[in-house]
């Protein structure tokens, strides 16, 4: 793992599959985009699951507020969506988790995901084939959302994910439609270096040592 201005980079390599996770929030837009990069170090073709995981709060705390989250899945484009109308000052917000390929799965189910006794450690969910697509108020809330993924011998690929929230449904759906667009992410990715660029080459320092020269 490391850190830049920013972002952070976490890097892991293991059973032929080298993966690098980029983080980072756009200085402009309530997001937080995660770029997978995954490379196929094998001489054989390669089906990769990866799935993104979020523990839904939308007011003080996670035990007061979930009971009121109202989830709901759209198709276009393909979004995961929840506010919480009992939240008197942002009943209107909406926040939502969408992803740049078709989903494979999904669900809004934290039972369904973790599974009764189950953790973040080793969620249920991922010991079994796909998610039940369960979108429904009332139950223990979060949002998970799977997607398949195929690597050639030697060739790489690349996915992401945005968690995001909005003032309203439309402003939610509106920025989930505008980051499916790769080139948006792109564009979110050099917007974040030139403000943090511009922020932190504000101020130089010259000291009478050259080589402590800022």
């Amino acid at each position: 793992m490391r850190h830049g201005a920013g972002y952070t980079i976490y890097e892991h390599h293991s059973h032929g599959l080298r993966q690098q996770l980029r983080v980072f929030t756009p200085p402009d837009a309530p997001l937080k985009i995660l770029q997978l990069h995954l490379a196929n170090t094998w001489d054989r073709a390669r089906r990769i699951t990866a799935t993104y995981y979020v523990e839904w709060v939308l007011g003080v705390s996670r035990d007061s507020s979930q009971q009121y989250l109202i989830p709901e899945f759209n198709s276009d484009p393909q979004a995961l969506l929840v506010r919480n109308p009992h939240n008197t000052e942002f009943s209107e917000r909406v926040a939502f988790v969408s992803a740049s390929n078709p989903l494979h799965g999904l669900t809004a189910d934290r039972t369904e995901f973790l599974g009764r006794l189950g953790s973040l450690v080793e969620p249920a969910a991922l010991k079994r084939i796909g998610l039940a697509g369960i979108v429904e108020a009332g139950l223990d809330p979060c949002a998970a959302l799977q997607l398949h993924i195929d690597i050639q011998p030697g060739a790489s690929e690349q996915i992401y994910f945005v968690l995001g929230q909005a003032d309203d449904r439309d402003s939610a759906l509106a920025l989930a439609r505008r980051y499916q667009d790769p080139q948006q992410v792109q564009n979110a990715w050099e917007s974040n270096n030139r403000f943090w660029n511009d922020l932190l080459g504000a101020v130089q320092v010259q000291t009478p040592e050259p080589t402590s020269t800022c």
